[in-house]
């Protein structure tokens, strides 16, 4: 792809009726959003956190964030405080917040797909991939840091590659711009200038203007942090979790042989999640990937080889009871999740079948293995540029995304790994699959199994979209009779340390770095549990109220129950 062509891409792309296809996948996702219903004023996962954070800002106009805290969070509680303005705080300003930064996400996503050439139909649906994956669609729902990280993260990797591709400073000045917003949210932001510095310094041509903004940027980087560290401490500000992510990587690094083994067990639980994640695009690119395989002289036997594996694989984990998922804390064996009540999680009535999670796990497999395959051409066409047909730009685009992936999730590979990291991880590499597949493709045939191909995309992205929905909202409805049990024992003037609401409302109301858990008693702040609320009885209490849920994921109205110790207890 020459610069005239780049240029000539993006004109076309800047038309009225081709910003309406760039954005018809924002606007199908922000439709499933409503039919979930996002509504209710109430905290989900950490939230409640930066919550409190935006509260303190809007009252004192100071930023002291709490305890439960690892991130810079600036960025974020700004956001969440713009949307609460115009009526004062409420979660649900917040979660509007989130589901306007998870719409421009999609659509910037959408643009940057159209202005690397790709087709409408690849545009689309890796588009549909990401919104639909289920940390992306869930997470929207909350005023957590991931979709705001993702959607700046995303923003400044669309504005870098068209300076890639134009080589125009206007891009490469909103690069800056959104970079360090996306800071401002994560310290993992520095993927971003780290990437661009190896995508530049690894161009046969040097751009000596942009590699001095990207160490600007990687020096402004750290001022940033450093400063942020500084103004914390001198105002006796810093987070008790702050360093956390800093301690355990020393302690991983510092122990070799355990770092192995973790990064191995963390980057085969990576990969699964991935291999699900992007099955879709996967699926429909299959055909077009054994096809260039064979030009790259992979045999069959290797395909064979890599089946057997696979399916080794997966009746190994299915064996092991490891199937998906394997790791916390989003995506749940009973669907979205956290649920953190006195009796743990979803009680085992509300797993899902386990049919549908070893189908899951077959897909992870498979996709993983394929996922492999991708990426192993995508080495091979950058490292032996004398057998590729790829332009200086178009692999300097390419570069980007593979050592932005690699840069990324390194760090999670040596320390802490929770599912939702994963959602940078899963933009770049769709976009990585995807950005072969002309906008306007000479007439070629098909390969064999283009049709196939197809259906499976459509299937599995169709179901994946569908769990997402229905999961996002049993998890909202049941938050909703949780919270209509607790807001009418608090209206009732029981005070809040008087009662055990679960994770995030002793949380929200209770949080104290100092607190010290108690034997049988969750980790959450627990002062004295004279009412419970939980999905299950307890012995020497009594049911005072309960409130009903509607699941979609199993057709049953099931309740949350509030108790009360008896006067003998």
């Amino acid at each position: 792809m020459n610069q005239k062509t780049a240029a000539s891409q993006w004109q076309f792309a800047s038309r009225p009726l081709e910003h309406a296809l760039v954005a018809l996948p924002a606007i199908l996702w922000v439709l499933a959003v409503a039919l979930a219903n996002p509504t209710g004023a109430f905290p989900l996962n950490d939230d409640w956190s930066y919550a409190q954070t935006v509260h303190r800002l809007l009252e004192t106009g100071q930023f002291r964030p709490l305890g439960w805290t690892s991130m810079t969070l600036i960025g974020q509680v700004l956001w969440g405080a713009l949307f609460c303005l115009p009526s004062g705080f409420s979660f649900e300003s917040l979660r509007i917040s989130t589901l306007v930064a998870g719409a421009l996400g999609l659509f910037a996503f959408a643009a940057l797909l159209r202005a690397l050439g790709c087709s409408r139909r690849s545009m689309t649906l890796a588009t549909l991939a990401l919104g639909f994956n289920p940390l992306y669609f869930a997470l929207s729902f909350t005023f957590m840091t991931d979709i705001g990280f993702t959607a700046l993260a995303l923003g400044s990797t669309l504005n870098f590659c068209r300076y890639l591709t134009e080589r125009r400073m206007r891009h490469l000045a909103l690069t800056v711009v959104l970079c360090l917003a996306a800071l401002s949210i994560r310290q993992t932001a520095l993927f971003l200038p780290a990437a661009m510095l190896l995508t530049l310094g690894l161009e046969r041509r040097r751009d000596f203007a942009a590699i001095g903004v990207s160490l600007g940027i990687a020096v402004a980087s750290g001022a940033f942090l450093y400063g942020l560290r500084a103004f914390l401490a001198a105002h006796d500000a810093t987070p008790a979790l702050y360093d956390m992510a800093y301690d355990t990587l020393a302690t991983q690094v510092a122990t070799p042989g355990r770092l192995l083994l973790s990064a191995l067990l963390k980057l085969s639980a990576l990969a699964a999640y991935l291999g699900w994640f992007l099955f879709p695009v996967l699926a429909w690119r299959l055909p077009r990937t054994l096809r260039r395989a064979r030009q790259w002289g992979v045999r069959r036997a290797a395909w064979i080889a890599a089946g057997v594996a696979g399916i080794a694989i997966w009746i190994a984990m299915m064996s092991l009871e490891r199937s998906m998922p394997v790791a916390g804390n989003v995506i749940a064996a009973t669907g979205i999740g956290p649920v953190l009540l006195s009796d743990g999680p979803y009680p085992a009535a509300f797993t899902l079948p386990h049919a549908f999670w070893a189908f899951v796990t077959l897909l992870s497999v498979a996709g993983a293995i394929m996922l492999v395959l991708e990426l192993s051409l995508a080495c091979a066409a950058l490292f032996a540029p004398q057998r590729s047909k790829l332009d200086a730009r178009a692999r300097g685009v390419r570069v980007f995304l593979l050592s932005s992936v690699a840069i990324y999730v390194a760090p999670f590979l040596a320390s802490h790994f929770y599912d939702r990291y994963l959602l940078p991880a899963s933009f770049l590499l769709l976009a990585l699959l995807v950005i072969d597949d002309p906008r306007n493709p000479a007439r070629k045939c098909e390969p064999v199994g283009s049709r196939a191909a197809s259906f499976a995309a459509v299937v599995t992205l169709a179901a994946m979209g569908l769990f997402s929905v229905m999961a996002t909202h049993d998890f909202m409805s049941l938050n909703r009779a949780r919270w209509t049990l607790l807001d009418d024992l608090t209206a009732r003037g029981v005070a809040a340390d008087r009662i055990d609401g679960g994770f995030e409302f002793n949380g929200f109301y209770l949080y104290d770095p100092n607190y010290v858990a108690k034997p049988q008693r969750g980790f959450w702040w627990i002062h004295d549990n004279q009412y419970v609320v939980r999905f299950t009885p307890l012995p020497g209490y009594r049911e005072v109220n309960r409130a009903e849920f509607a699941r979609w994921l199993a057709p049953r109205e099931p309740s949350v129950l509030l108790l009360e110790r008896d006067e003998a207890n």
